[in-house]
């Protein structure tokens, strides 16, 4: 999240701009304000509703891709649905789900980002092997689906210096704790594929419990 705008940001603002501009004709044009007898007064009631268009788009529209950009196709989804839990599939939706943020994100996110995608691999890697079954579906649907999705949600809704510098917890600031967490998927995802490997179910329905209880927990991000 460095200082110049992406694509999807680009859109943002001019989309913000253009509709801003569009208010301010519509109320000048077709609205009518009374100007009481005071000069201007009707320009610059034209001017707060043009100011508020603009302000309540780029509130509701911080990050993440909004109405407009899914007109136009380039909605990126973060939060994937799985048609089945097929292999390719689990990895294609991750792999959608973090190119949809590379370019929001800075690089400690994006490594940890990284390593989730190689532990998936990894865990995909064992699929077939004695001891996956539910558990191992379970896991990595949740972690594709809920908690790296959960994760990155939260935190791209801050703004981003306040993503950045503003400690809240413990001198963390909330890029510390978002790496914090996917690094703990992505420890967890390695050791799942270890214990896949040497055919630990126990093991491995112990990984999915531990997932379960921290991202069901309160987030500071929240």
């Amino acid at each position: 999240m460095g200082g110049v705008l992406s694509g999807r940001e680009w859109l943002r603002e001019l989309s913000a701009g253009s509709m801003a501009a569009a208010a301010f004709l519509l109320s000048h044009y077709s609205l009518g304000f009374p100007h009481w007898q005071l000069p201007a007064v009707d320009l610059a009631l034209e001017a707060a509703v043009s100011v508020t268009v603009y302000v309540g788009i780029r509130l509701a529209w911080p990050t993440r891709p909004g109405l407009i950009e899914r007109w136009l196709g380039l909605d990126d989804p973060l939060r994937p649905h799985l048609a089945d839990d097929d292999p390719e599939t689990l990895r294609n939706a991750l792999q959608l789900s973090v190119g949809a943020v590379r370019e929001q994100v800075t690089a400690p996110v994006q490594k940890e980002l990284d390593r989730i995608v190689a532990g998936v691999d990894a865990v995909l890697a064992v699929w077939d092997q004695a001891g996956a079954g539910a558990e191992l579906d379970y896991t990595l649907r949740a972690t594709i689906t809920r908690y790296v999705p959960d994760t990155l949600e939260r935190y791209l809704k801050l703004p981003r210096r306040f993503a950045i510098e503003r400690e809240i917890r413990d001198g963390a600031t909330p890029r510390d704790l978002v790496v914090e967490q996917l690094r703990t998927i992505a420890e967890e995802l390695e050791s799942i594929a270890e214990e896949v490997h040497l055919g630990n179910a126990q093991d491995l329905a112990a990984h999915g419990r531990f997932l379960e209880e921290r991202f069901n927990r309160q987030d500071p991000l929240r």
